[in-house]
Parts: structure tokens; sequence; C-alpha cells
């Protein structure tokens, strides 16, 4: 995970990073909560990350309940897990949620 060359100037290295893993849509839109969840910050970018049931928000929806997930990376000013006014995000491609190496850059600044 990445953040766009030309948004890197707009994040602080404290601002919070979320990453959450979302089942989907049959339009491949992210619904419901999160499957799973990891807290970084700003500077810890570029970063490798893993995501698995251990980090699931509640045993009831589970990473390997879902048939096909997004990645969503989302740098907040305010440290609010909800995308805001200001903060920046980037999303990958659908996905199987046991994929390897995915890719997702932070390049649209949330309006």
């Amino acid at each position: 995970m990445a953040i766009n060359p030309e948004l890197a100037r707009s994040a602080r290295p404290d601002d919070t990073l979320f990453v959450a893993v979302r089942g989907v849509d049959q339009d491949g839109r992210p619904v419901g909560p999160p499957a799973a969840v990891l807290r970084a910050r700003a500077a810890d970018l570029p970063l490798d990350f893993e995501l698995s049931d251990r980090d699931a928000m509640s045993s009831a929806a589970t990473l390997s309940g879902q048939s096909r997930v997004v990645v969503v990376a989302r740098i907040s000013r305010g440290g609010n897990a909800a995308g805001g006014a200001g903060d920046l995000e980037g999303r990958s491609p659908m996905v199987a949620p046991d994929a390897q190496a995915v890719q997702v850059s932070i390049d649209r600044l949330l309006p």
C-alpha cells in the first residue's frame, strides 16, 4: 500500500491510517461492516499488511465468511474511521478474501 506522491504532502505523519477489508455487493461497492481492520499511521506508508479473521471487528462478520472483498485504505486527519471531507482514500479492485499481494494506492481526496 502506498500513497500517490501528489497527495502525500497532504498527509501528516501522525494522521491515522485505517485499512479495512469489506464485503461487496453485486456491483463491487463496499457493503456492511468491515470484515477486518488494521490501524496504523500515515508515516508507516508505504505499508505491507496482512489481515485475517484475527483482525475481524465481529465474530459474525469474518473475512473468511466473505466471497469477494475490497481493501479500503483511508488517511484520517481527525482519527475517525468513518470517512470525512479532507480524508485521503484508495481502494483495491475486487478480490478473493484470501488474496495476497493486493495493491492499494491512496489516490483521492474525499470531498
